[in-house]
């Protein structure tokens, strides 16, 4: 039994790495709202780096390395799918509001949000309705 636990822990310890933004851990952003931006690891490669802005202060735009989403030794994360990059910052607790896409570029961006955005429900025939009123 000792045995297992040891090897479940070696396992776990093996597996887990924290993700940071330019050496801020992922997990410690306190922002709502983050845009992603997936472009190509290399020239003719499906596998995707990602570019995080949560609204950290930065003397550049994406795609820079101040953005750049790292594991503990700086090395890029690779994703190797659109729906691997939904479902992993669906794991970090963001809902996912809107995916666009460049015009002149294979760039494709996500916008996560920590909280679901209110919809607004009323619509044309309410907003005359209670104007009436």
């Amino acid at each position: 039994m000792k045995r297992l636990i040891l090897l479940t822990t070696l396992l776990l310890a093996t597996t887990n790495y924290a993700q940071k933004i330019n050496k801020v851990p992922l997990s410690s952003i306190e922002s709502l709202f983050i845009d992603v931006q997936a472009h190509y690891a290399e020239v003719h490669s499906n596998q995707l780096n990602l570019y995080v802005n949560y609204g950290q202060e930065s003397n550049s735009l994406p795609p820079s390395v101040e953005y750049l989403l790292t594991d503990d030794d700086n090395t890029a994360l690779v994703f190797d799918s659109e729906r691997q990059i939904t479902t992993y910052f669906r794991k970090l607790g963001y809902d996912l509001i809107k995916t666009y896409k460049h015009e002149r570029s294979p760039i494709k961006g996500f916008k996560f949000s920590k909280v679901k955005p209110s919809a607004n429900k009323s619509t044309n025939q309410d907003t005359l309705t209670n104007q009436k009123q």
